[in-house]
Parts: structure tokens; sequence; C-alpha cells
């Protein structure tokens, strides 16, 4: 990461990295003879990808501003669990788990001898008293505001340039009418968050940063594209063995939120 920084000077060029890979975002730098990401253009799903990034950090960090009203007991919380230290093999997990009192909410889970597993508790814990909030503003459709600037890890990127302008409304326009996808990410980002965070500031990576995992699942751990890169992180079978992740027939650890995350640090670290 301090390399890729020290190449480019500028935090959301490595970002756009994570998506193009260094090599491309370097030699398109100096082919198009410019020194920001932003000033970039390329492929669609890379040029889309550093403006998503910025309208994902303005949505999030202010949602109302952005027409999203919500109690603090509409947000997820963080999940209970509680963990069983596991010694020998098992045979049925499904089994396992229903005689210890547990459940179990996916196929797939991280298992191997000497391992502390995670299970979630019962979901009753996460069960509020739902409740009906009445629209505090008439529902209209207006273009959202694009802001003059934004900072991005600590750096401020400049949005009057017209084409910086209207790549970012588009992201903006995106974020704000995808009203259950941004609403969903909302909820998503008070219980991941707290634990992408702590590892991101343990590893000395910004903390703009966990917008990339915004912008690659919508904050879902369980997310699989069709190419076959899973997880929060989507890293792919190959590159999850390369920065530590167990990933066979049984276990696959890019669905652990905590350990990709940890991954994806040293990816960015590399």
């Amino acid at each position: 990461l301090n390399e890729a920084y020290a190449k480019y000077n500028n935090w959301l060029c490595v970002a756009a990295a994570y998506n193009a890979g260094q090599g491309r975002i370097s030699t398109q730098l100096q082919k198009q003879m410019v020194s920001q990401a932003a000033d970039l253009w390329l492929v669609e799903e890379t040029s889309r990808y550093m403006f998503r990034l910025l309208a994902a950090k303005a949505v999030i960090s202010n949602p109302q501003q952005y027409g999203f009203l919500m109690k603090r007991e509409h947000l997820y919380p963080a999940i209970p669990y509680t963990e069983v230290k596991v010694t020998t093999g098992i045979a049925n997990l499904a089994q396992f788990a229903k005689d210890k009192g547990y459940m179990i909410l996916t196929v797939t889970a991280a298992l191997c001898i000497g391992t502390s597993l995670p299970f979630l508790l019962g979901s009753s814990v996460l069960n509020p008293e739902r409740q009906s909030v009445k629209s505090e503003i008439p529902y209209c459709v207006t273009s959202p505001t694009v802001p003059a600037k934004i900072a991005f890890a600590g750096q401020e990127v400049d949005l009057l340039r017209y084409d910086h302008r209207e790549r970012m409304d588009r992201e903006l326009m995106s974020f704000t009418y995808m009203h259950s996808t941004t609403m969903l990410t909302i909820k998503r980002a008070n219980r991941y968050f707290p634990i992408i965070e702590p590892i991101l500031k343990a590893n000395g990576i910004p903390d703009d940063f966990k917008y990339l995992a915004v912008i690659e699942s919508v904050l879902n751990p369980l997310a699989k594209s069709p190419a076959g890169a899973a997880g929060m992180w989507q890293f792919m079978p190959a590159t999850g063995r390369e920065f530590g992740l167990e990933v066979n027939d049984n276990i696959d650890e890019r669905y652990h939120v905590e350990k990709e995350t940890k991954a994806a640090c040293k990816y960015l670290n590399e």
C-alpha cells in the first residue's frame, strides 16, 4: 500500500488499482499524462468504480441528506455468536449444530481441527418490535446536489470540472434512487463497519477503504460473482489462497468477514 501510494501520491489511484490492478492504472496514468485517478478515462467498470466509491462515502456517511430516513432500530446490529472449540472431526455439521442448540445460516462453514468456530445464536435475539414509520417528507424525484469537492482518505477530489461533476452525479443518482439496495447497504454498514474499521487501522490502511467492500459486494459477506469471486471483498479462489485463506470443497474462508478483510489488507499492502 505504501509503495503504491508513493508511486501515485493519490489514494483514489490506489483504490482504483484494487479493481483494475496497479499495472493497468500505472500504464494509463502515463499514457493519458494525468496524475489523479479521477482524471483517468478507463473501461466503464473502472471509471464508474472510482466515482461509485466517492458516492458511496457521501451517501452512507450522511444518508438523511439523500432522503434515507431511518431510526436506530432499523439498522442491523452486530451478530451475536459464541465460539465452539472443535478438536475432532465432525461428520454432519448440521446435526452437530442442532445438538448444540445453534443455528447455521449458510451451507458453507469453515471447519478445521483445532479451529474456533462462530455459530449464530437464535434469531429471536435480533427481532426488535416492528414499527410502521410515517413518511416525514412528501415524496418527490429530484436530482441530488453534487458537492464541489469530496475528501477520500484525507485527500480532496475536485468535483467542479464538468466531467468529474457529471460522473459523480450519475453515481449519486444511482445510490439515491436504488432505494432498496442503498437502504440495505446502510443497514449492513452498522453491522460490518465496526468489524472492518479496526482491521484496516491495524494494518495502516485509510478508513475510507472500507467503501471498497461496499462497491465490491454491497457489504454482503455471502456475495458470489459469476466469475467465482466470493465474499465481501470478492476474492477469486486462487487469490484467496495466495493471501492466506483456506479455500477448498469443505472450507471457504472468503465468507469469513474478519479473515477476508485481513486478506484484503495483505493484498493492499503487498
